[in-house]
């Protein structure tokens, strides 16, 4: 965990991707965050709620999970697209900011003592 930081620093895109399945729709990989953090725009092959967070902000592009096509498809964009890409660099940094944990902690600290 502690060098995390020192790889997503080297990389132009974050590629997360998981199996195809519908057990995978509602988990949320903590890689989003830690490339969010750096910036780093996001490749996300996870549908549901993961690729609702990064498509929201916007902070990457999913591809299809297990689509060879689509995965180089959005890949292309994402290295060729240059506006694109720095519109997912501002999104990870927006992104980033609503998901800080300390803020997170302080707002339910703040909800439970109120």
């Amino acid at each position: 965990k502690s060098e995390v930081k020192s790889y997503l620093s080297i990389v132009d895109v974050s590629l997360i991707n998981l199996k195809k399945s519908t057990l995978f729709k509602t988990v949320i990989p903590s890689k989003i965050f830690e490339s969010a953090a750096m910036q780093v725009p996001i490749l996300i092959g996870v549908d549901g709620e993961a690729r609702s967070i990064i498509e929201r902000y916007p902070a990457g592009i999913f591809f299809e999970p297990e689509n060879e096509s689509d995965f180089s498809e959005k890949l292309h964009r994402l290295i060729t697209d240059k506006a694109f890409y720095e519109k997912c660099k501002a999104g990870a940094a927006v992104l980033s900011t609503d998901f800080d944990r300390r803020i997170l902690a302080c707002k339910m600290l703040d909800a439970i003592m109120n």
